[in-house]
């Protein structure tokens, strides 16, 4: 600043511009042992693994979950009937706050059905207890979501006129909703909110990624994100800046390549 001189201009600078931020690469896992091991985290305690067959997480008392156990039960595969198939994919999406997130595809055929059943989805596993499902107001405002919702273009277009009030009637207005968005049709999962993912972190925001999976069975191999901006808790704002840093969100783990998603025959 200037002072006294009224006769003294200044010459206004240019502002520099702010250099790109750069993105964590995935940290890949040193060999342990596990065969066709792609990459290795840790979040809340337990230790997760993702390898070409599976992706598990260990606890220090040594109990195991397996996504390919899981998966295996969610798509009903003991229940399929005499000569079906079954297979999935899946890879690590993000990995913070205790909550393992994938996305995976399905596909499974019956004998006599008109075609596969094959989709993809995100899920969300609670790894203090993946028995017990967990929702993205479990871990963010439920105010948020709804305002974050509220302004996603593709929610807009779903609701037409209607202005549900509350997260609640919001989730009654999309449930089984379908919307036409880049050429394909998609539905409003009523599990929408155990479906996300945590794309990154910037400063005390997190962008959440939701999956919609398609409508109908002509469109079965479409899937798309909404994206929404959320203020993180503020005690968990230094563990999710410390997951961007590490390289444990989607953003950096969507740079390993499609040829190490974890390939499963189920049946």
């Amino acid at each position: 600043m200037q002072v006294g001189n009224s006769n003294t201009t200044t010459t206004p600078t240019t502002p520099r511009p702010k250099p790109a931020v750069k993105v964590a690469a995935p940290k890949m896992a040193p060999d342990t042992g596990l065969p066709g091991q792609v990459w290795a985290g840790a979040s809340a305690g337990r230790k997760v693994s993702w390898t070409l067959s599976d992706i598990r997480a260990a606890q220090a008392d040594g109990k195991l979950y397996s996504l390919k156990d899981d998966l295996a039960k969610q798509m009903g595969v003991a229940d399929l009937g005499p000569g079906a198939t079954a297979s999935a994919t899946a890879r690590v999406k993000s990995l913070v706050g205790g909550v393992l997130s994938v996305q995976w595809t399905h596909d499974s055929y019956v004998p006599g059905d008109a075609h596969p059943d094959s989709g993809k989805a995100f899920k969300a596993v609670n790894l203090a207890d993946p028995s017990k499902p967990i929702k993205l107001t479990d871990v963010f405002p439920e105010a948020d979501v709804y305002k974050a919702l509220m302004g996603d273009p593709i929610v807009k277009k779903a609701l037409g006129t209607a202005q549900p009030k509350d997260l609640a009637a919001l989730q009654k207005a999309l449930e089984y909703k379908q919307v036409k968005a880049n050429g394909h049709e998609y539905i409003f999962d009523p599990e929408l909110l155990g479906r996300f993912a945590i794309h990154h972190v910037q400063g005390g925001d997190a962008y959440v990624r939701l999956g919609l999976e398609a409508a109908n069975g002509a469109d079965r191999d479409a899937f798309t994100q909404l994206g929404l901006k959320l203020p993180i808790p503020a005690d968990l704002r230094a563990e999710y800046q410390a997951a961007e840093a590490a390289g444990t969100l989607a953003k950096a783990l969507d740079k390993v390549p499609a040829a190490k998603d974890m390939k499963a025959k189920l049946r």
